[in-house]
């Protein structure tokens, strides 16, 4: 009280007699305001200054000297909160502290357990009018947060950000905000390295980090940012193929600048992402040096056994004893007599009838054990070698070495990235049907030379190479994927006639232009593994008609052991949408709506234990596929969604497949993945904003808004097939 009336007599006294009215009434508020706020803080600086009535904070906030508060400013929760020097809070702004438990809590929808992230907001920062703060927002040294946005992460030191969540918009002038902190006796700000319409990058040179682009990787990757500073494409298991181009779209959405094929070809680590993030908006490349890391090295690296296998009466499902080259992989070519060779020593000493597992490298020596253990009757359990090693031991522990019946060929995994032990059981004359019937479908002969960006551990990729090495063609293996420029030098050198992959890998590739390349030797394109979106169908359709090769469209499952059909979209660009009729000694019917399909390459069960090793033929040629369709006069079958992926709303029926064809027709460009419940359709979009697909299904569907929830993603997540992870999507609904 002492302090007070010293500084009203103060007041009294030297304050401009034009303004003494008005200046002492305000600073009197302020000092009684504030009396208030010192009681409740942590700890409280010099010189607080109050501008009116509501203000509450915690007792545990602090506050630095010269902080200002406006009128209502709120700081909720019980989680630590520091306010810099001269930080300013603008009237209405909310701070919140804690966050309720829900993942621990023991009721729903969340229990009444927190936990209590600390937030911070830096020195010189402001805050405008009516914005919200969230627990855990470090908020930078001289930001600036424009009116009404919401603010959650990392706000860079001297950024202007805005929105809900808010982004960074702009930059404060540096030398001007340091020329006023050296004229004022404090230390300048080190400058972010970014003007006008350059990035948040803070210098060059290695060692440095961006907090956006932290968040970036944090986000795509769900890893911490000292992990992703030390990640590099391919050497870390999420950050394969699919993963770059999620990230090249987060860093293009981020960053508010298109990335250019070269950029994203010679994105291969965090410090490239620096470099990258560096370059001005009108630059197209990138000028650093590109990553150390071009995938893995390739070749038989393997020790191999000097004895090779006797006859043990099974018989070879592969015929290696012709002519011809079977394998190239990295330039070296391997004939099919030399790779029977190296397949005998690879299985030497293994016992006919039991489990081995085969983690895919990409490269010969794997193709060398598959075909070895097949044709030897020792059955191979396919892995993907980026597989996490905790789901790698579940799966050893379970069926390494484990006894099987005598008709078992090959085991697959119904999820490679959860590491489930379901697997498909797929017996002997199924993958010998299979073999025949693909190198028939797809119009297979001796001169093929397919290039495998597929990985040969999931039933596609496999069945393409079986389907090649039963016409006598040749496999050319490369580590590279679509996301590496060296993938056309890889072709063009092994004279590659056929590429085969999924709808991801097309889109990759027509975003890349690749096909504007020369290959001469082309004749075909292969898609299976899923749907490409209508528009990009007919665009590839086109495209190979033009330039006289095939485009062939498959259909299949792993519990089919490859394709039921194909149909050359090429030829029959009028039935685009459709995927085929029966072929082969196969054939559909369509059962209350639901296409089945019976024919000789049908799986024998699963597996679920080492027990159901032993167990015969349990499907006996017929496999509901899950998938609703129709099929026409003329015996073609169109799919129309999926069984399990309809809900009703308001009592209509609405294939979700459905839904995604919608929106990625509409918004050129744009991923999308819809699931939910019935009454309550989640659509994820990414590359377009939620308002305008809401507005867009809304007037498409005729529904009420409140039962259409769009959400905005960096990328949509794929589980390790490349398709699309709907599990992951439905955890995320609530």
């Amino acid at each position: 009280m002492v302090k007070l009336f010293v500084k009203v007599i103060v007041q009294f006294f030297f304050w401009k007699p034009s303004n003494w009215r008005k200046g002492f009434k305000a600073k009197l508020a302020s000092q009684l305001y504030s009396i208030a706020i010192r009681r409740r803080a942590k700890s409280c600086g010099r010189n607080l200054l109050v501008l009116g009535p509501g203000v509450n904070v915690t007792g545990n906030t602090t506050i630095g000297d010269g902080a200002g508060f406006g009128k209502r400013v709120k700081i909720f929760g019980d989680g630590p909160v520091s306010i810099g020097r001269r930080a300013v809070l603008a009237e209405d702004t909310v701070v919140y502290t804690q966050v309720h438990d829900y993942d621990n809590s023991d009721v729903l929808p969340f229990g009444w357990g927190f936990t209590y992230p600390e937030t911070s907001i830096g020195d010189y920062a402001w805050i405008g009018i009516k914005c919200i703060v969230l627990p855990g927002a470090r908020i930078g040294e001289g930001a600036i947060v424009q009116a009404g946005s919401v603010v959650m992460g990392v706000v860079p030191p001297c950024a202007i950000v805005a929105g809900n969540p808010a982004k960074v918009i702009g930059w404060r002038d540096i030398d001007h905000y340091n020329k006023l902190k050296v004229a004022a006796g404090e230390k300048p700000v080190e400058a972010p390295g970014v003007r006008g319409q350059e990035s948040g990058l803070r210098g060059q040179g290695s060692g440095l980090s961006d907090e956006r682009l932290d968040d970036v990787f944090c986000s795509v990757f769900s890893v911490t940012p000292e992990e992703a500073r030390t990640m590099t494409y391919k050497g870390h298991p999420a950050w394969d193929s699919a993963g770059q181009m999620a990230l090249a779209s987060a860093i293009e959405r981020e960053f508010g600048r298109a990335l250019s094929p070269e950029e994203i070809y010679r994105l291969r680590s965090y410090s490239d992402a620096m470099k990258l993030i560096g370059v001005r908006s009108q630059e197209s490349g990138v000028r650093g040096q590109e990553s150390g890391v071009r995938g893995q090295e390739s070749g038989v690296r393997g020790q191999e056994s000097g004895v090779r296998g006797q006859g043990n009466g099974v018989k070879p499902v592969f015929n290696l004893d012709r002519d011809g080259i079977a394998v190239i992989d990295d330039g070296r070519e391997v004939s099919y007599r030399e790779l029977a060779s190296l397949a005998s020593r690879a299985v030497e000493g293994l016992e006919p009838h039991t489990v081995k597992i085969v983690r895919n490298k990409q490269d010969l020596s794997t193709v060398a054990l598959f075909v070895g253990c097949v044709n030897r009757g020792v059955v191979p359990l396919m892995l993907p070698d980026t597989m996490a090693p905790e789901l790698f031991e579940r799966l050893r522990s379970t069926y390494e070495g484990k006894p099987t019946d005598s008709e078992l060929a090959l085991l697959l995994t119904t999820s490679g990235s959860t590491g489930s032990p379901k697997l498909v059981r797929i017996g002997r004359a199924a993958l010998a049907a299979d073999n025949k019937m693909s190198e028939v479908l797809f119009e297979l002969d001796s001169s093929t030379r397919m290039t495998m960006i597929l990985p040969i551990c999931y039933a596609w990729g496999l069945s393409v190479v079986c389907s090649v090495l039963e016409a006598g063609g040749t496999l050319v293996m490369t580590r590279k994927t679509v996301m590496d420029p060296e993938l056309a030098d890889v072709m063009r050198d092994a004279r590659a006639t056929h590429v085969a992959g999924v709808p991801y890998m097309y889109e990759a590739l027509d975003r890349f232009r690749f096909f504007d390349g020369d290959f001469p030797s082309l004749r075909a394109l292969l898609v299976s593994g899923g749907a490409l979106a209508p528009a990009l169908r007919r665009k590839y359709a086109e495209f190979a008609k033009g330039r006289g090769i095939a485009f062939f469209e498959g259909y299949g499952q792993t519990e089919t052991t490859g394709v039921m059909t194909t149909i050359r979209t090429d030829v029959h660009l009028d039935l685009i949408g459709s995927i085929g009729k029966s072929e082969n000694g196969g054939g559909f019917r369509v059962e209350d709506g639901e296409l089945v399909y019976e024919g000789p390459i049908v799986a024998m069960g699963y597996a679920v234990c080492a027990e159901d090793l032993m167990k015969g033929d349990e499907w006996k040629g017929v496999r509901r596929t899950g998938d609703m369709a129709k099929i026409d006069a003329d015996g073609y079958v169109t799919l129309t969604g999926r069984a399990s992926r309809f809900l009703k709303i308001f009592g209509n029926r609405v294939s979700l497949e459905e839904v995604e064809n919608l929106v990625k027709d509409g918004f050129a460009g744009a991923g999308c993945a819809a699931t939910g419940a019935d009454n309550d359709l989640h659509v994820f979009v990414c590359g377009v904003s939620a308002a305008d697909v809401e507005k867009f299904l809304v007037a498409k569907l005729h529904f009420n808004a409140t039962v259409v929830k769009v959400h905005v993603l960096d990328s949509i997540p794929l589980n390790a097939n490349g398709k699309t992870d709907y599990p992951k999507l439905k955890g995320m609904c609530s």
